[in-house]
C-alpha cells in the first residue's frame, strides 16, 4: 500500500496597485502562482511565479497580507531604482519571469494531489 502525501497547497494569486518611479506613475497588475506550506509556526508561502521569494506568516490570512506587503516594497525599489519606465518595466518582467523549477515540480505535485482530492498527509491511501 502506497500513501500519497500532499501538505502544499497550489495556490494563484493576483496583485494589483499604483507605483510612482522617476516620471512615471504605472498600474502593476500580475496573476501569479505560489506553494503554501504548512508548517508548526504557521504558512510558508513560495513564489513560483514570480519566484524570486519566500515568506512565512502565523496564518495564511497574515502570510497573504504579508505577501502584497512584500511585493509592493519590491516593486518601489525598482521604481526607485529605475530612470525610466521602460528600465521599470524591464525589471518588473524578469522579476515575474524568475522561476525555480524545483518550486515548479513541487507546485505541479501539489496540484496533482488536489485533483486526486489529497489535501492532507495521509488523507488518501492508494490500493
Amino acid at each position: 500500500m502506497t500513501t500519497v502525501k500532499s501538505i502544499a497547497w497550489p495556490l494563484i494569486f493576483t496583485y494589483a496597485g499604483p507605483v510612482f518611479g522617476k516620471g512615471f506613475l504605472a498600474q502593476v497588475e500580475l496573476c501569479g502562482r505560489l506553494l503554501a506550506v504548512p508548517e508548526i509556526e504557521g504558512v510558508w508561502l513560495d513564489g513560483v511565479n514570480p519566484g524570486g521569494f519566500a515568506l512565512g506568516a502565523a496564518t495564511l490570512d497574515d502570510a497573504n497580507k504579508e505577501l502584497r506587503a512584500a511585493l509592493t516594497r519590491v516593486f518601489v525599489d525598482f521604481a526607485e531604482s529605475a530612470n525610466t519606465f521602460t528600465e521599470f518595466r524591464e525589471a518588473l518582467e524578469r522579476f515575474y519571469h524568475e522561476t525555480d523549477q524545483e518550486t515548479v515540480s513541487e507546485w505541479e505535485e501539489a496540484v496533482k494531489a488536489v485533483r486526486l482530492g489529497v489535501l492532507r498527509e495521509g488523507d488518501r491511501e492508494d490500493r
